[in-house]
């Protein structure tokens, strides 16, 4: 039938990209670092090696989640570019393995599809994106993913709201703004715990107060490590001072004036990072999903996640006013996703039918 041959296709293609990502991913050994790269590198060097403390010893605007990342990986296995690209991969491996079994709750061709996207959007911004910051902090939201339950056959444990919350606190010590995606997170665990068991307005203000107080634990432990070393003023200086204006410069590092940042952030939002081709697939499954009365309520309520999702990582850049390519990547992440679920919707019957 013509359903089975284009099913065959689909997996014919996929099989095909699989290949490139594999060329892409050895091509990537040999690329030189570059970009923050180096200087977040160079940082870490002078923490690990020279006790230094930053924001203490030295300048950089990074946060602090970034830098433990660079101390962790230069102390366990160097310097050296391949090392890092090394370590790229595995990581890579690792966050799409965590995302396929996510979305495998379509089936494992959407999971594929959904990986297999992601990984060529994030190799195709060549080196320059290699573990950029936008990108790193997305891995603790990775694993918040496979706290979402599959089915509401299981009451969905209390614990899930502050390991959700932790996990967001870890990203928001690389990139505080991308906490903006904790809600929805927050929102689809209880949810589904509503499907198990009685809502009522105290169990959505204990379970978000959970989610809140787990997103606090890694901060303040972070924050008293600062005080500790005597860094956690100028640390704030930097927060709260140097970055606002830093904020006001548009792409060609140009201060801007407030009513001239709001044009311009507008103007560069709405061009989704050059990502509206993806954004139109999500706005097709929508479309279907919400025409679909037969379609489970957990698998509805997923696709609905994810769109949700996609729309507050999409606002993510405008939160900074920066919309550089890497930027884009937890918008790029979730819009690939939310793309591979085309493959589902296009295998699940339409009503009446």
């Amino acid at each position: 039938t013509l359903e089975t041959l284009l099913h065959l296709v689909s997996i014919l293609f996929l099989v095909f990209l699989a290949g490139v990502l594999v060329f892409q991913a050895y091509n990537s050994l040999h690329w030189r670092v570059e970009l923050d790269t180096p200087i977040l590198q160079y940082s870490a060097f002078l923490i690990e090696r020279f006790d230094l403390v930053p924001y203490r010893d030295f300048f950089e605007t990074s946060m602090p989640g970034t830098f433990a990342f660079h101390v962790l990986i230069g102390s366990l296995f160097g310097y050296s570019d391949l090392a890092f690209h090394i370590v790229d991969l595995v990581l890579l491996f690792v966050f799409l393995s965590c995302a396929a079994l996510f979305m495998s709750r379509f089936g494992w061709l959407t999971a594929a599809w959904g990986a297999v996207l992601f990984a060529l959007v994030y190799f195709g911004k060549g080196q320059t994106m290699t573990l950029q910051r936008d990108y790193l902090g997305l891995f603790p939201i990775v694993f918040a993913l496979l706290l979402i339950p599959k089915t509401a056959n299981r009451p969905v444990h209390w614990l899930r709201f502050p390991a959700a919350g932790f996990l967001f606190g870890l990203a928001a010590l690389v990139k505080p703004h991308l906490a903006i995606g904790l809600p929805a997170f927050w929102g689809i665990l209880y949810l589904f715990r509503c499907r198990s068991e009685k809502a009522s307005p105290k169990s959505g203000i204990l379970t978000a107060a959970l989610s809140l107080a787990g997103f606090l634990v890694p901060i303040s432990i972070t924050l008293l490590w600062l005080a500790q070393k005597a860094a956690l003023q100028p640390f704030l200086d930097i927060l709260l001072k140097h970055i606002p204006l830093y904020s006001t410069l548009n792409g060609a590092h140009v201060s801007l004036a407030p009513a001239e940042r709001l044009r311009y952030i507008l103007s560069m939002g709405v061009r989704l990072g050059n990502y509206p081709g993806f954004a139109v697939c999500l706005v097709y499954v929508l479309f279907i999903t919400l025409q679909k009365e037969r379609l489970p309520r957990e698998q509805k309520l997923a696709i609905l996640f994810l769109a949700a999702v996609s729309v507050l990582y999409a606002l993510y850049p405008l939160l900074a006013g920066k919309f550089w390519s890497y930027h884009y990547m937890p918008f790029a992440f979730f819009i690939c996703l939310s793309t591979a679920l085309c493959f589902f919707i296009a295998n699940t019957p339409m009503p009446g039918s």
